[in-house]
């Protein structure tokens, strides 16, 4: 009867923790908002290199999702179409914040590299103007048009 009843009470004690961290409240959104934005600043090479990071952050430190949860996640962001990142964050955001969560969640992730582009944005016509990056923007250029010819001839 005593481990029947601690069972019951486990099983409860789990479905109120899973209930709790699901309530729509402001430190739920603000540490999903805060911690996709530490993410995305960190994050260097896409989606794909943010996805060990997600599942260290949201599976293992957190907890709020279990390896299968994460698993479908990851093959819907991939299977969506948009940047695999955008999508795990609205996803994510969603599953534990709601629309508020997915919003806070997306929000966090894009800031970063806005910013950043909007930066270099700033300084791209200055760094042009170099003729050194000139004439290698130059040599790219002409790279490409001889993969991109060069995979048509394949082709054909």
């Amino acid at each position: 009867m005593l481990i029947k009843a601690l069972t019951y009470y486990d099983k409860f004690v789990i479905i109120y923790k899973e209930v709790s961290f699901l309530k729509n409240d402001n430190s739920n959104i603000r540490t999903l908002f805060l911690t996709f934005l530490k993410i995305g600043v960190f994050t260097f090479g896409g989606g794909y290199a943010m996805i060990a990071l997600l599942e260290t952050e949201f599976c293992v430190r957190k907890n709020w999702l279990d390896k299968k949860e994460f698993l479908d996640m990851t093959a819907i962001s991939e299977s969506t179409p948009g940047p695999t990142a955008v999508n795990s964050a609205t996803y994510i955001g969603y599953k534990i914040g709601g629309v508020l969560g997915a919003i806070a969640a997306t929000v966090g992730v894009c800031i970063p590299s806005f910013f950043i582009i909007y930066i270099i944005s700033l300084f791209f016509d200055k760094f042009l103007s170099l003729k050194v990056v000139y004439a290698g923007f130059r040599g790219i250029q002409v790279g490409v048009i001889y993969l991109i010819l060069t995979d048509r001839k394949s082709v054909v």
